[in-house]
């Protein structure tokens, strides 16, 4: 509440570290997260928020409803860790976490073809075109699957993704 993050972040590792069998130290991972975002720690962030998806894949919720909440709060927290190791500059770990993300998740659609599409240009930028091509075929299989699934829920982006799909593969 009153931004003083770096405090923040250094009481929060002192309790997780004193007490991390305590029932509060659960979420200090989400907390720290927000606090080394603030701080624009990018990768410090991403390791808190891996933290927070393995915790959640380590609970056992029984209710449907606490289920998808939790399956939401996974994906949106992959992304968003991927996402921040691209912004500290960590090629290595945004494509691994990006890759888990590209396996694990195949909904949504809109952003699971946008993260195949980065695979895609991980690989073009590395000059690794067998997996590249790998990553074209993911956006081209998926894509004919949502088109015969429901075709009026393609968006225009992902239409455009599948079409550069099948461009580069034609090429290749």
């Amino acid at each position: 509440e009153n931004q003083l993050w770096q405090q923040a972040i250094d009481l929060l590792l002192k309790i997780q570290k004193h007490y991390p069998r305590h029932e509060y130290t659960a979420a200090i991972p989400a907390k720290l997260a927000s606090s080394y975002e603030a701080t624009q720690q990018w990768e410090l962030a991403a390791e808190q928020l891996l933290i927070l998806v393995a915790n959640e894949e380590n609970k056992s919720n029984t209710s449907t409803v606490a289920q998808a909440e939790s399956a939401a709060l996974k994906r949106e927290a992959q992304y968003t860790a991927a996402d921040y190791y691209l912004k500290a500059g960590n090629t290595a770990k945004a494509l691994t976490t990006f890759r888990k993300y590209a396996h694990t998740y195949p909904e949504p659609f809109d952003i699971a073809q946008e993260v195949r599409f980065k695979m895609s240009e991980f690989y073009r930028q590395s000059n690794e075109p067998n997996k590249q091509n790998f990553w074209f075929r993911k956006i081209l299989s998926f894509h004919k699957k949502q088109h015969k699934a429901s075709p009026q829920n393609i968006q225009p982006r992902a239409i455009e993704l599948g079409s550069m799909a099948a461009f580069w593969l034609g090429v290749a």
